[in-house]
């Protein structure tokens, strides 16, 4: 096995580790993809014990605004947005 596809396969298993961890906090996973260094999940709503190392970002699309957060854990980055009519779930 090369070691590009040994580092592939260690971000798919973080992510799943991380995947299934939010799964039991009652969050939903949405989307998941996979950047260059990072696991990117974007789940329905705050994991509570995550709450507090988020930093917050705002969004601009089409004139529309809305909060997100984004939070590291275990090598992943997991984000999540307030719902707002009108803007598009898909952003990352």
């Amino acid at each position: 096995m090369s070691l590009q596809n040994t580092l592939s396969s260690d971000r798919v298993r973080m992510a799943l580790d991380v995947q299934e961890y939010l799964e039991a906090m009652g969050s939903k996973v949405l989307h998941s993809r996979f950047g260059v260094a990072t696991p990117l999940l974007i789940v329905d709503e705050a994991p509570r014990l995550l709450r507090g190392a988020a930093q917050e970002f705002i969004e601009r699309i089409n004139g529309h605004q809305r909060k997100g957060w984004v939070v590291y854990h275990n090598g992943c980055r997991v984000i999540w947005r307030e719902y707002q009519e009108g803007v598009c779930e898909a952003i990352s």
